[in-house]
């Protein structure tokens, strides 16, 4: 909806975690151009650890399912967002196959969306404010 202007403290926060900093930088600008969100961007789990208190009225978290190797995943960042009783949407985004063991579980996750990488904007939002 680009173009309708949103009040700042009518916004929302969406919460993004990705190791890709390009993707990152993408989503942000492309999900706050319609105006109705503020994007925190995020790059590893122990950033999310370290400021998600910081942010008020998060409705969404989109999680990349692989943060690297060795690193948590994406599920493990969705476990520890609802341990502190995070409630909004949570949309997985991978760029892997259906049949990766990760991509697998989160499928399982009932109150997830799991949208493959590449994936439109508009697929994105609607899937982010269905719920919202």
């Amino acid at each position: 909806m680009p173009g309708i202007y949103v009040p700042e403290s009518e916004r929302v926060s969406i919460l993004v975690l990705d190791d890709d900093e390009s993707l990152r930088e993408i989503l942000g600008i492309c999900l706050e151009a319609s105006g109705r969100c503020i994007v925190q961007p995020m790059a590893s789990f122990q950033e999310l650890e370290r400021c998600f208190h910081d942010f008020g009225n998060v409705i969404a978290a989109v999680l990349d399912i692989n943060l690297g190797p060795g690193d948590p995943t994406g599920i493990d960042a969705y476990h520890w967002l609802r341990s502190r009783g995070f409630s909004g949407r949570v949309i997985f985004l991978t760029g892997h196959a259906a049949s990766h063991p990760l991509v697998r579980e989160a499928q399982l996750i009932g109150d997830a969306v799991v949208l493959q990488k590449p994936t439109g904007i508009d697929h994105l939002e609607s899937a982010i404010f269905e719920a919202a």
